[in-house]
């Protein structure tokens, strides 16, 4: 069972929401996970050879997950750029990485986790942690200023604005951007355009019915090729497959012949 929440709004500024994932699983399933921007704190509460509580940093490629057994996980998902204010450290450290947060010196405190495991609904869990993350936004106080600007610069990402016309959009000079990208975002100016392209790419084809050539065109690809090459390397799969298998699919892709739901909010 896959569900998600939606944070306050006073933390959704930073917070994209909760993600809970729970269920047994009798035969062993991968699952690939496309790229994104986000960085999430994932916590486990059913046996793992791996650490309870661990972030994985923005993704510049897919990943693949496997589910065996009993799965119990929730996750703080933040919005791109966010997560920086929270870590307090360069988020290209965390770049294509699963990180114990015990290497961390933020923690999801070892007192929260025990409540949370002993929790049996979702929601109960995601309102703990929002109201432990609101404790800690105001413990921590981020800069306004700084907060506006990973914002301004996630709009930007978002419109598809060139890497080039940054630093004169965001006001900032080329080498302070690339620091606010590398230590907020976890990738380069250049990274980051090519992923936020190829999301709006991944968000176009799950209304299906478009040409890939007109879309190559709006998307600003040099040729449809391009875009089938960039689409393979951010989701690790084709787009014909990913056409094909799209009301099956959604955000995560089985390996087998069997699939698992999309994870998003309703």
């Amino acid at each position: 069972m896959s569900e998600f929440h939606l944070p306050p709004p006073s933390l959704e500024p930073f917070i994209e929401g909760y993600w809970h994932r729970s269920g047994h699983f009798a035969q062993e399933k991968k699952v690939r996970v496309v790229a994104d921007a986000c960085t999430d704190i994932i916590l486990e509460f059913a046996p793992t050879p791996w650490p309870p509580r661990y972030v994985i940093g923005t993704q510049l490629a897919p990943i693949v997950v496997t589910l065996r057994g009993d799965v119990d996980r929730s996750a703080i998902r933040f919005r791109p750029g966010m997560a920086w204010f929270f870590l307090r450290r360069p988020l290209d450290g965390l770049t294509d990485r699963v990180v114990p947060m015990t290497e961390l010196e933020w923690q999801v405190p070892g007192t929260l986790y025990e409540r949370l495991a002993a929790m049996e609904r979702s929601i109960d869990r995601s309102e703990a942690l929002s109201a432990w993350l609101t404790d800690e936004l105001d413990r921590l106080k981020p800069d306004p200023e700084e907060v506006g600007e990973s914002e301004r610069l996630a709009s930007a990402l978002s419109a598809g604005t060139p890497p080039h016309d940054l630093p004169t959009l965001m006001g900032r000079n080329s080498r302070r951007l690339q620091r606010v990208c590398r230590e907020r975002f976890g990738a380069t100016a250049i990274h980051l355009h090519r992923l936020y392209r190829f999301r709006r790419l991944y968000e176009r084809l799950q209304g299906g019915g478009e040409s890939l050539a007109d879309l190559a065109v709006e998307l600003g690809y040099s040729d449809q090729a391009h875009m089938a090459r960039e689409f393979r390397h951010f989701a690790g799969t084709s787009i014909t497959a990913f056409l094909a298998e799209r009301g099956h699919v959604g955000n995560l892709q089985d390996e087998g012949k069997t699939w698992l739901p999309i994870l998003a909010p309703d």
